[in-house]
């Protein structure tokens, strides 16, 4: 909600578009989108209706039993292991290094 509201504050003080997106670091079209819903529906237009992530993958229920779990538990205790693969052959794409967490829950 500030980027908006600092969008529409810095355009009301006379800056530029560009400049805008510059300072907040989204595109000129973000800017122009938040200064036209402005001007339509005043600072009201400006709040979000919903979250623009991604859909949420696992129930309430899982969510709850997963934040839990990472309180009550320690890594070890519930099976989980870091899987760090190696490259021998040095280029730079394979050489990228990525962790894969595989573990259960269930302990």
């Amino acid at each position: 909600m500030f980027e908006r509201y600092q969008s529409i504050r810095l355009y009301l003080l006379g800056h530029g578009y560009s400049q805008i997106a510059t300072s907040i670091g989204r595109s000129e079209y973000t800017v122009k989108e938040y200064v036209r819903t402005y001007r339509k529906h005043g600072l009201d237009g400006l709040i979000m209706k919903f979250s623009t992530g991604a859909p949420e993958r696992l129930t309430k229920e899982q969510q709850s039993q997963l934040k839990q779990t990472i309180i009550d538990s320690l890594p070890h205790e519930i099976r989980f292991e870091i899987i760090k693969p190696f490259n021998t052959r040095g280029s730079q794409k394979e050489s990228s290094e990525s962790l894969r967490l595989q573990g259960s829950l269930e302990a």
